[in-house]
């Protein structure tokens, strides 16, 4: 419980930190959360092409497109497994 409390402490004090100024631009180290905004991105990204397409002209190969989603899903989980914690 410890590290929720210390996870909630920072996500507090970075909210705080946004919502003082707002319009400054913050740089991001951590490879772990990189890896989440990028994936987070393609996410998106591949849902907002899908769903410009009319229903009649969308992707054939449904699967095909899910198989490549979960190649940048498994990518990521590797990029992530680096900064998982050893148990």
């Amino acid at each position: 419980m410890r590290f929720l409390a210390q996870d909630i402490e920072m996500m507090e004090s970075e909210q705080r930190t946004y919502l003082a100024n707002p319009q400054r631009r913050y740089v991001e180290i951590n490879p772990a959360i990189i890896a989440i905004e990028r994936l987070i991105i393609r996410q998106y990204e591949q849902f907002m092409q899908q769903s410009s397409q009319p229903p009649n002209n969308r992707h054939p190969d449904s699967q095909a497109l899910n198989s490549d989603s979960e190649a940048l899903l498994t990518a990521d989980r590797k990029a992530l497994q680096v900064y998982e914690p050893q148990r």
